[in-house]
């Protein structure tokens, strides 16, 4: 069993040129799948590593098996006149074979798949796709905000009828709800990638627009032009402001205080902190390995990314000895991060911002590491291109010192102490009234 963790199924096996699957059976067996010659092939084996090996004898003597592929697609001419093809594409084009040239035609003459839909059908589709694949929560909140938006103008219209003019000017006629004043070119920007993303997917998952070869008119509109400082800094906390949140978390809401830490910290993104909606392991203490000194994080955003380990910085640890002996997810709840955190700024001076903790992670951290961007992105499981675009400020080394400088207060480990004593004592005398995923009031 150990040997098939972090394989998914059913599982897509390819050797050359061919491609055929594994399926888990409900009894625990393995069945593979594959096609030639028109017809199907499936059998069934009591391990993975023995199904596995079937498709890959199999697809080392496929091409061999040239009767089977003449029955099922008899040739209507015989083999001299395609070696003559070949030849002929051989000597006047760059060395082409008959495969290529039947490609290139496939390519140029799709078979039509094409069903009108409108936006608002395209919408359902979309938003129950985008919650399969196991798009974070707030991704899923934020597209379902821009679509509504979009859908209010457009959502009887069908997708492919609309046009660039009208895209573009639905954008620029945008004011937010609260201000009443028109949106910022890098909400703009925000909102157009999402309608992007929309229409890319029903061209190319929903057929909704006649020709896949051809752009999207939503690809046409513009990006709205931000000013540089825009597209190259993010916002950030300063560690007098960390300070202050973090002192409020003892005072108001403890259960919080680990994941500011965890964020400010060690630059987890917020979904990956608390893992609120997402279908996937919650980040739990029994990722943090003392004796390494490590954040051992396996909870990717993105499958293909490699696991990552992320030091414990020695104000981190100060910060967490006290809670050393927790285990289990260190956040239960579902759907309580950003209402905790709305209340939390409730005591502060300063406004609360997007993403801010990673943000700021990133940039003090930086200057420690002498702007080494390829460190960096290890820790943070993301490119060295985004990092240089997003995270390149004028942080002072001495600011970064600040940052990782933010230590407990006097009292701190009693103040813990109490709270998981109080908390234990609470989670053994549970309420006889049905417990919910919501988190209580702070």
């Amino acid at each position: 069993m150990g040997k098939l963790q972090g394989i998914r199924f059913p599982h897509r096996f390819e050797k050359n040129g061919r491609i055929g699957k594994v399926y888990r059976t409900k009894k625990g067996t393995f069945q593979t799948y594959f096609s030639f010659a028109g017809k199907e092939d499936r059998n069934n084996f009591a391990t993975f590593e023995a199904a596995k090996k079937y498709l890959s004898e199999n697809f080392d003597t496929l091409d061999t098996r040239v009767a089977d592929s003449s029955a099922a697609y008899p040739l209507k001419h015989d083999r001299k006149y395609y070696h003559e093809l070949e030849t002929l594409l051989h000597e006047q084009t760059d060395g082409a074979t008959i495969n290529d040239a039947v490609r290139f035609y496939l390519l140029q003459k799709p078979k039509t798949k094409f069903k009108p839909l409108t936006v608002s059908e395209c919408k359902v589709k979309f938003l129950a796709d985008k919650e399969k694949e196991n798009v974070s929560g707030q991704q899923i909140k934020t597209l379902k905000r821009h679509l509504k938006r979009f859908e209010k103008k457009f959502g009887k219209y069908l997708i492919h009828d609309i046009t660039t003019e009208e895209i573009k000017t639905w954008l620029h006629s945008q004011k937010d709800e609260k201000t009443n004043e028109p949106w910022e070119p890098k909400t703009k920007r925000n909102v157009l990638g999402s309608l992007v993303t929309f229409a890319l997917c029903a061209k190319e998952q929903y057929k909704a627009f006649p020709n896949s070869l051809e752009t999207t008119e939503f690809e046409l509109v513009k990006k709205p032009k931000t000013k540089a400082e825009d597209e190259e800094e993010v916002e950030v906390y300063s560690a007098e402001e960390l300070k202050q949140q973090l002192a409020a978390a003892i005072e108001h809401d403890m259960e919080v205080l680990p994941l500011i830490i965890i964020q400010a910290f060690f630059g987890l993104r917020p979904s990956e902190a608390h893992g609120e909606e997402l279908k996937k392991p919650k980040l739990r203490w029994e990722a943090l390995n003392w004796e390494r000194k490590l954040l051992c994080f396996r909870v990717q955003k993105v499958r293909s990314k490699l696991p990552r380990d992320i030091p414990i910085q020695p104000n981190a640890e100060k910060w967490l000895t006290p809670l050393k002996g927790l285990k289990g997810p260190i956040w239960k709840y579902s759907a309580a991060y950003d209402e905790r955190m709305v209340k939390l700024h409730k005591h502060l001076e300063h406004p609360r911002r997007d993403n801010a903790y990673r943000h700021s992670y990133t940039s003090y951290r930086l200057p420690h590491l002498a702007y080494n961007f390829a460190a960096l992105a290890v820790e943070l499981g993301n490119s060295e291109r985004q990092i240089i675009k997003n995270y390149l400020r004028r942080i002072t080394l001495e600011e970064a010192d600040a940052w990782f400088a933010v230590e407990p207060p006097k009292g701190y480990a009693e103040k813990v102490a109490a709270y998981l004593a109080l908390k234990q004592n609470q989670d053994s005398c549970p309420p006889k009234s049905s417990q919910t995923d919501r988190a209580p009031s702070s």
